[in-house]
This record gives structure tokens, sequence and C-alpha cells, in this order.
């Protein structure tokens, strides 16, 4: 079995504009967006607000990179449960 890096990634840039937004949606809960990069093995999980982001395709990082390209599978998941076995 091949080892997978797992890494936590915020977008820093608009952590408090982020928060300030979705704090003033109550019923809102923040997602996930885990993104495998399958050309180095790796596992990104990112938070995600859905009032922030029209859709993941044009999430971007702290350096205004899009997150998402060709070479990557991703999901939106409102829980994060890492098993590895």
């Amino acid at each position: 079995m091949e080892s997978v890096t797992l890494q936590q990634s915020y977008d820093t840039r608009n952590r408090t504009s982020n928060r300030n937004r979705s704090s003033t949606f109550k019923n809102s809960i923040m997602k996930k967006l885990v993104v495998i990069r399958h050309d180095t093995q790796e596992v990104e999980v990112y938070q995600y607000d859905d009032n922030v982001w029209d859709c993941p395709e044009d999430f971007t990082d702290e350096d205004g990179i899009f997150v998402l390209d060709s070479n990557c599978t991703w999901a939106v998941v409102d829980k994060l449960n890492i098993k590895i076995n």
C-alpha cells in the first residue's frame, strides 16, 4: 500500500472575511473540500464555505492559485472522517 500525505490548508488571506461572512449565515455548516492529487499522491483538505465560493472549481489558495486541476479528484463533504489502514 502506498503512503498518502495528509495536510490541512486554509485560505489565510481571507480567513477573517470568510469568518465574518459565514457568521451571518446562522444555519451554515462549514464544509470541507477534499482534493486527491494523483501526481504527488497527496490528500489536501480545505475549509469550504458555500456562501463564499460559487463552486469548488473557483476555489483558490492563499496565493490566489486555483486548487483544482485536471490531475486531481475532489469532493465537498459536510463531515470528514479519515480512516488510514
